[in-house]
């Protein structure tokens, strides 16, 4: 079973459908006869499929596509261009009729959800034949899944597994980024889960684990909601198409995953004083601010990126060091020039205490030295800096310690 539509016909159906969705001349006339186009073209192709993951798929990508285009006093542009195509779909009375339907109501949400059932129903009521394999959408039921984590724990690749009753199977992929913040950063329809997880066992570079697929679905929902409430996520191309799929599939059955957090204060100052006791760090023992610096570090890891703090990659590193530091690290410019050089003395470090391959640390301290020019100019633009660096870094221009409350309001 074909779970993906070719590039060129998905790029088609794509500028197709967008510019449907804007009414010329704010015209609904104008706008129906567009929805009705996209029904007797792209819903006539979807029924020929017999594929009920087809329709599925059409009608997530209608759904994002829907919620692409902000509707001005319009509060819910999904329910608002959804909820006419729905109107629109359910006057139209063919065999497309009752698919269309019936594939939005299983992947739509809150109204959209609702008034598609119910037209769905009315559609039926009325007659509006369908093939018997339009009763299958919305029917798929979880199989199982399995992680792939990257060695550094920057990156999920969680795999979903689901089967139709008549035993047709495909897997949802989602991709969490932790070195954004643990956004869900893309996702994939892809075949049977064991056939996808096939692809990563072996690789020496990913971890794999089989875990159940409630607690799955639970850490890809709180990904794909870190998504939704940040700015310009930067997600994959396939993400607003499948998104609703995924969410549809996934928030029925997520259970939130249980496990060890950061590591907390004690721990950490563990950690660092462990390294300034061995040969790697000893000579930075009496130097209170490589402290400052170690601690800035760990936390970063711990907190900003919810990742171990021994577990450094060349693009944790990277974000580290010309997005972090120069936005949010107070301190005198001389002590922050020196991040470069204290990261080169814990990432060996650090990677041979958390049993990491020799290589990660190699490209991890190969980026360090690529960068560290770009990094020192960083530090000094203040056009980088966030508001409250440029605050901070002013009063310590003044001559005021920001760590002194007395200070600071005298």
């Amino acid at each position: 079973m074909s779970t993906r539509r070719t590039g060129k016909a998905k790029q088609r159906a794509r500028r197709a459908a967008r510019s449907s969705c804007k009414p010329a001349d704010d015209s609904l006339a104008v706008f129906d006869g567009l929805i009705r186009e996209i029904l007797h073209t792209q819903g006539r192709d979807v029924l020929g499929s017999g594929d009920p993951l087809q329709a599925e798929m059409w009608a997530s990508f209608l759904v994002g596509l829907f919620g692409s285009h902000p509707l001005i006093g319009e509060p819910d542009t999904v329910a608002a261009l959804g909820g006419r195509f729905v109107s629109v779909a359910r006057r139209t009375g063919t065999p497309v009729t009752g698919m269309s339907l019936r594939a939005i109501a299983a992947v739509a949400s809150g109204g959209l959800a609702r008034q598609a059932v119910t037209a769905a129903r009315g559609s039926a009521a009325l007659g509006s034949s369908a093939p018997a394999w339009v009763e299958l959408i919305g029917t798929a039921e979880p199989t199982g899944a399995w992680r792939a984590t990257d060695l550094c724990g920057d990156q999920d690749s969680v795999m979903v597994g689901f089967r139709y009753p008549d035993g047709a199977e495909h897997s949802i992929v989602v991709l969490i980024d932790h070195a954004l913040g643990g956004i869900a950063k893309d996702i994939a329809v892809l075949g049977p889960l064991e056939q996808v997880a096939a692809t990563w066992r072996g690789l020496s570079e990913v971890d794999l684990v089989d875990e159940r697929a409630e607690i799955a679905a639970g850490r890809v929902v709180a990904a794909m909601e870190l998504t939704s409430v940040t700015i310009d996520a930067p997600v994959g191309e396939d993400y607003r198409d499948y998104e609703a799929l995924a969410r549809a599939r996934l928030e029925p059955i997520a259970v939130a995953p249980t496990g060890t957090g950061p590591l907390d204060p004690d721990e950490r100052e563990a950690l660092v004083r462990a390294f300034l006791a061995d040969p790697a760090g000893s000579r930075y023992a009496h130097d209170p601010d490589a402290w400052f610096l170690l601690d800035v570090m760990v936390d970063y890891r711990c907190d900003a990126q919810r990742r171990d703090p021994l577990r450094w990659s060349a693009g944790a590193a990277l974000l580290f060091l010309l997005d972090f530091v120069p936005r949010k690290i107070t301190a005198d410019l001389d002590n922050l020039a020196r991040f470069p050089e204290v990261l080169r003395a814990w990432v060996p470090w650090a990677a041979e205490r958390a049993g990491l391959p020799a290589s990660i640390a190699e490209e991890t301290l190969k980026v360090i030295d690529d960068v560290e020019p770009e990094f020192r100019g960083a530090t000094a633009d203040e056009a980088r800096w966030g508001p409250a660096k440029t605050l901070a870094m002013s009063m310590l221009a003044d001559g005021v310690d920001p760590s002194d409350v007395d200070a600071a309001n005298a």
